[in-house]
């Protein structure tokens, strides 16, 4: 396990001394799974083994983020039990001389301050990450999955889709979104070809670097990729389906009270979000035909190349554009 007592009681602060080990090590347990799940196993045995020295200030960052990722999300699991005894009498609270029991709005705030510092600690876990790329991880197969996306982080997504704000539970929530996206109106766009190469370049499996009209090309893509997802993923990613029905998560509790936007602001930003896409579909499509030759993207070249309207009547029927 990463975490100990004595790691988690420094990272959490509010913990005493009196605090039962075996009572807290189940949740973090059940927390450092959470962890592995998140990070794969090849990072999270990386960070397992990491002893960094005094010197080596980003190893220790790096450590110390998944320790607060972990410690927040088991106290998270157990925060609603701490005041509850279970016997054979039933279930009863604690409350001990000189102790009243907390208010529903300052167990709200404590909750939702314990979701707030797991996004923090995860979001920075990721960005130091991505800027360390330790060797066991660029060597692994859960990089290569990482990276096979061309908006392959919350960092990245939040370079074209400022509102995103580096959070890594929205990333993760427009994932899907994203690989939809890149096959269904990327690939088509730019033509198969096109893609295939350009991610053979990102992947390392064609070793040609990537010029600087294919770094411009993979930016426009990015900005087309970022406002296509988001469109597709925005009226699902508030919604909650299960065998309970169809339900629309609304904040009533916490620091502020959160309501669902009006109908006409959702479609108002729907049709703005539909705009910015095919604005940022077609200056990716202009670019392509403006550097595109029979040597540079021939695959597109040959598909969207102007026609010489004289070459029309030299052309077999089967070769005819209007035939």
């Amino acid at each position: 396990m990463i975490l100990d007592e004595i790691k988690l009681q420094r990272q959490l602060g509010g913990l005493q001394d009196k605090f039962s080990w075996a009572v807290i090590s189940p949740y973090v347990a059940q927390a450092e799974r959470w962890f592995k799940k998140q990070v794969g196993q090849t990072l999270y045995d990386y960070v397992k083994q990491l002893t960094p020295t005094e010197n080596q200030i980003d190893e220790k960052e790096l450590r110390a983020l998944a320790e607060s990722a972990i410690s927040f999300y088991a106290f998270s699991l157990l925060q609603p039990r701490l005041n509850l005894k279970i016997g054979d009498a039933g279930m009863m609270k604690i409350l001990g001389s000189n102790h009243v029991a907390i208010t529903k709005w300052e167990y709200v705030t404590l909750a939702e301050s314990n979701q707030n510092l797991i996004d923090i600690s995860m979001d920075g876990f990721w960005e130091l990450v991505s800027e360390l790329e330790p060797n066991e991880w660029k060597e692994s197969e859960d990089y290569k999955v990482r990276n096979e996306l061309f908006l392959k982080d919350a960092a990245e997504l939040t370079e074209h889709l400022p509102l995103v704000n580096k959070s890594m539970r929205m990333y993760e929530s427009l994932k899907m979104y994203i690989k939809k996206s890149e096959r269904d109106t990327i690939r088509e766009t730019i033509t198969p070809e096109v893609f295939d190469m350009l991610k053979a370049k990102l992947d390392g499996s064609d070793q040609t670097a990537l010029s600087n009209t294919d770094k411009e090309l993979i930016e426009l893509i990015k900005d087309a990729l970022a406002l296509k997802s988001l469109l597709r993923g925005l009226p699902y990613i508030s919604v909650i389906v299960d065998t309970e029905g169809i339900r629309q998560v609304v904040k009533l509790d916490g620091t502020r009270n959160e309501i669902e936007a009006s109908n006409e602001s959702k479609a108002g930003l729907l049709a703005k979000l539909e705009k910015d896409t095919e604005v940022a579909i077609q200056k990716l499509f202009d670019y392509l035909k403006k550097v595109s030759t029979e040597d540079l993207y021939p695959s597109f070249f040959e598909i969207h190349a102007d026609v010489d309207p004289f070459d029309i009547f030299q052309m077999e029927d089967d070769q005819h554009p209007i035939l």
